[in-house]
């Protein structure tokens, strides 16, 4: 039922190297449909829950997130595809306290997704959270309903 969603881009090679704006690691939780936190997406290894590290690049020529997952396909999200990015209690089985997650909302093909992301150091996620503000993306700090 999810053989429609395209597969996500790799990362550019010239990302590999490059310096990000802002960076962070601990879980990545999982990818699912944008509204539906019980809804993973399983195509592409996306619904894996994985540790890793999300780059924020805005000075690269392809500029996005790019998303570093242990024992998984890493995955780049181009700027022009992310949405939005909040705080939320968690998703798909993994829940913590109050804005302990951060939800990026992304387009994948014609698909709306979400990517949840626990950061391992508060500082880290409230600096890409910062970080994704100063390039116009639409984000939300405070508790959103999950």
């Amino acid at each position: 039922r999810q053989q429609q969603i395209p597969a996500p881009a790799e990362i550019p090679a010239a990302l590999l190297e490059a310096e990000p704006e802002a960076a962070a690691e601990g879980m990545i939780i999982g990818t699912v449909k944008a509204g539906d936190y019980l809804d993973r997406v399983a195509v592409h290894q996306l619904g894996l829950r994985t540790h890793g590290r999300i780059e924020l690049h805005t000075e690269a020529t392809t500029p996005g997130m790019a998303i570093f997952r242990a024992g998984a396909g890493n995955v780049f999200i181009p700027a022009a595809d992310l949405t939005t990015a909040r705080t939320g209690s968690g998703m798909v089985g993994k829940f913590v306290e109050r804005d302990g997650v951060i939800l990026l909302g992304w387009t994948l093909g014609e698909t709306a997704v979400e990517t949840g992301f626990r950061p391992r150091r508060a500082e880290e996620g409230r600096a890409l959270l910062q970080a994704l503000q100063a390039t116009g993306i639409s984000t939300v700090e405070g508790e959103t309903t999950a």
